[in-house]
């Protein structure tokens, strides 16, 4: 066990400073509404659209060699980062409640697909804020190459001289995962210390949640934070190791709620240190405040390119005090389809190449968080991407960011749900299949319930037949239908909104299937 000289303590998370970039026609934020791929008019909706340098002092925690708390590895670390502000003009419309994204950085440039992209008709039509962190080091060169004036004091950097600087850890749970999966970890640079980010999440939300003057949210009265992710394991770290101890005054909750999607294990604190191994409890976290794991099948058996072998890290189904959680696993779903397509949140064409960054496949979704939607050679006449199958995580998405809602001002649990149906530990996992050959168990949609497809973990969709479709249906109205009841019952199990209900039964009508 490491010696460290300190470990970590409850404490009071102190408010970063913040100062306001001015958003001119020549100097804007990357990212911002307006010059997404496809973009929106905030001023439509009466919301302002803000972005912030966020500077402080963080903490780097370690924790692969101790048996509990972290360790803190180097003390008040300076960094700066930025943050994109999207709240109403009028603060009596402000619902009090604001998602905090952490924007991810896989492919080298701040992607809010996941939190913005899935619910941001959801969050505008109910009055609530959204914050866009830029977290990721890897992301700040396309952001100093976008603007190198206004981007000029963007630092993560390492507080170790370079003499005492690491090879970066292993981000698998072990070296044969790593070898056997064939995946690889972001560029590493030694100056850049991923582990500032632990503290800057409680910071920000801090800032949110005190309003004071001079910050995005004051005179807003923000009373709820949720964090909402999917970047490695930063989400998964930050909720198992530092967000127990990070506090606001009085004992309030730094965030009300967390998402981490597509992230099973607990990870690494900092660049040096290796992925927790799988069966370290604190891998398997729930918490004070509602901490919802949400996996595309994908993830459960480690589906290239993700090797997250989720279904190593499940954690409960629980409400114990301190240990609230949730595991959803979502029958039928992947990784190709496990952003939305119909519209694009991602920084347009020009924005790329202005920020240095390769568009490639850019038109087939491939950077804008899904995979390339190719035809199967075993879909027949029908492409896959014709079917049903290509939103479900969106709506599942927004249905759980409102239920945190729910919980923090209603005290309504979270629905629960069974895990996937898997046989045999890794690698040897196998899903059970229904008569049909969907995955059972899982969270149900209608895409499984009422199927008109094989939906794989590959994310490969096979069409039935028309004999069979006439077989389990008849026609297609009496299939629409049954889709029609299915989408019923999930809006009253609260795993999707009204409106995504709707939507997704406007894509059934589409679906060229032929009876």
């Amino acid at each position: 066990m490491a010696d460290y000289e300190k470990y970590i303590e409850p404490f009071i998370v102190p408010d970063p400073v913040v100062k306001k970039l001015e958003i001119t026609e020549k100097s804007y934020p990357l990212n911002m509404a307006s010059h997404q791929e496809d973009p929106i008019d905030l001023s439509l909706y009466g919301y302002l659209e803000e972005e912030y340098l966020v500077m402080g002092k963080a903490n780097v925690y370690a924790w692969k060699d101790t048996t509990g708390r972290p360790g803190i590895k180097s003390e008040n670390c300076p960094y700066c980062t930025r943050v994109i502000v999207r709240r109403p003009a009028d603060p009596a419309s402000f619902s009090g409640n604001v998602m905090v994204e952490m924007m991810h950085g896989g492919m080298g440039i701040d992607n809010p697909n996941v939190g913005w992209g899935s619910a941001f008709e959801h969050i505008l039509a109910s009055g609530d804020g959204y914050v866009g962190m830029s977290i990721a080091g890897t992301t700040f060169q396309a952001l100093k190459t976008f603007d190198p004036v206004r981007y000029a004091p963007l630092s993560l950097a390492n507080p170790l001289p370079p003499e005492e600087r690491k090879p970066v850890g292993n981000m698998a749970s072990s070296p044969d995962q790593w070898e056997k999966n064939k995946c690889g970890a972001l560029p590493d640079d030694p100056s850049t210390e991923k582990g500032l980010d632990m503290d800057i999440m409680s910071q920000v939300s801090a800032m949110i949640k005190r309003g004071r003057p001079g910050t995005p949210f004051e005179g807003y009265r923000a009373e709820h934070t949720y964090l909402i992710g999917v970047t490695f394991a930063e989400i998964p770290c930050y909720v198992a190791a530092v967000m127990p101890y990070s506090m606001l005054e009085e004992d309030r909750p730094i965030y009300d709620g967390a998402v981490i999607y597509m992230s099973g294990r607990a990870g690494n604190l900092n660049r040096e240190e290796d992925i927790l191994p799988w069966d370290d409890p604190r891998c398997k976290c729930g918490g004070r405040v509602p901490i919802v794991r949400l996996q595309t099948a994908g993830d459960i058996r480690g589906t290239l390119p993700h090797p997250l072998w989720a279904c190593m890290f499940r954690s409960e189904n629980t409400d114990e005090p301190g240990k609230i959680g949730r595991t959803y696993e979502v029958a039928g779903a992947s990784l190709k389809y496990c952003t939305r397509s119909d519209f694009k949140v991602y920084p347009g064409p020009e924005e790329l190449e202005k920020a240095g960054v390769a568009d490639r496949n850019h038109k087939d979704n491939t950077l804008a968080g899904g995979h390339p939607l190719t035809p199967s050679e075993k879909s027949g006449e029908v492409e896959p991407c014709d079917l049903p199958g290509v939103s479900i995580m969106q709506h599942i998405i927004t249905g759980i960011y409102r239920n945190l809602k729910d919980w923090s001002s209603l005290g309504i649990p979270l629905p629960k749900a069974s895990y996937l149906q898997i046989t045999g530990p890794y690698p040897d996992t196998d899903f059970l299949y229904d008569e049909h050959g969907n995955q059972t168990g899982g969270v149900r949609s209608h895409y499984v319930d009422v199927p008109a497809a094989v939906y794989l973990d590959d994310g490969t969709i096979i069409p039935f037949s028309p004999e069979k479709l006439r077989a389990l249906y008849g026609t297609k109205e009496k299939w629409l239908a049954a889709v029609s009841r299915r989408l019923e019952e999930m809006t009253e199990e609260r795993w999707i909104l009204p409106e995504g209900a709707a939507a997704m039964l406007e894509e059934a009508r589409k679906c060229p299937l032929r009876f």
